[in-house]
């Protein structure tokens, strides 16, 4: 958790320090090069703060809206510093930025990898962001009578592809969130049950998420008591069933930690379900050597 605390401090602190950019730069950029800095930079952010929030605390909505707003609220400060219309853009940006991120990372099995990932790339694209700010300012020249209007213009073609770039993401997201396969990348795939010692017995933690149970094999010794920890994520969903014909199991599944328990495992491999989600799983009981 203090990685993912820090990553997002880290990512917070950067955004703030742009901002400060921005409103220095006011008189040295054109109007158009700033909306442009603004809004790229509020996607950038946005991104990695929408990566972080659902790698740490699972693909929630409420978790969702919290980061959509912070991003829209950075988007538009960025913007700020060069009118009403780059904030609106630096706003809509934000919310992209987040959306994207929270899709994106949310294919990714929860892992301090990635979260570190995301907080270098995050690094590495400020950077870059910065002295393409730089260059700009260098490279900038008189603007020509024409410019203005050209500008105006460009600003509000700019203002419709992020409104309808947003309208599309936020419906897609709706209308696909029950078929995005969460957590599907770098799911480890199997496990060897861990020995409690002073219980004498194995004891296992299977995750239930939208991508199903993680991992899908586990592995146990024969001869010794199995307790099962089924923890169901958030966005798994409601009214869930474990239903093992070959154990006779069916059992309703709440969410949070469920709690299942076999005295004396016979070697075979074992099915496990959640027909609901098909959702399907093995236990792999092997004879004691």
């Amino acid at each position: 958790m203090l990685l993912h605390a820090g990553s997002f401090a880290l990512i917070l602190l950067l955004t703030g320090y742009h901002m400060f950019l921005m409103f220095r730069r006011k008189g040295l950029l054109s109007k158009r090069n700033g909306m442009t800095l603004a809004a790229v930079f509020a996607v950038l952010s946005g991104m990695a703060l929408g990566a972080e929030g659902v790698q740490a605390f699972d693909f929630r909505w409420g978790v969702f809206a919290l980061i959509t707003f912070i991003a829209a609220a950075a988007g538009t400060a960025l913007g700020m510093a060069y009118g009403w219309q780059p904030a609106i853009n630096g706003f809509m940006s934000g919310v992209i930025g987040a959306s994207l991120g929270s899709m994106l990372g949310g294919l990714f099995f929860e892992s301090r990898l990635i979260v570190m990932a995301v907080a270098v790339l995050f690094i590495i694209c400020s950077f870059i962001a910065q002295k393409a700010g730089d260059h700009l300012i260098h490279a900038s020249r008189p603007p020509r009578k024409k410019s203005n209007l050209t500008s105006k213009s460009s600003s509000v073609v700019s203002t419709i592809v992020l409104g309808a770039s947003l309208a599309v993401i936020a419906g897609g997201m709706l209308l696909q969130q029950d078929r995005i396969a969460l957590g599907a990348i770098g799911q480890p795939k199997f496990q060897a049950a861990a020995i409690d010692e002073d219980n004498d017995m194995q004891v296992a933690m299977i995750e239930v998420s939208a991508a199903g149970f993680t991992p899908a094999n586990t592995d146990f010794e024969a001869k010794k008591m199995i307790k099962i920890v089924i923890d169901v994520k958030p966005r798994a969903g409601a009214g869930l069933k474990l239903v093992s014909k070959n154990l006779n199991v069916d059992a309703d599944l709440k969410e949070g930690e469920n709690i299942f328990v076999l005295s004396n495992p016979q070697p075979g491999t074992y099915d496990i379900a959640i027909p609901s989600r098909n959702s399907n799983g093995t236990l792999t009981v092997k004879a004691a050597d």
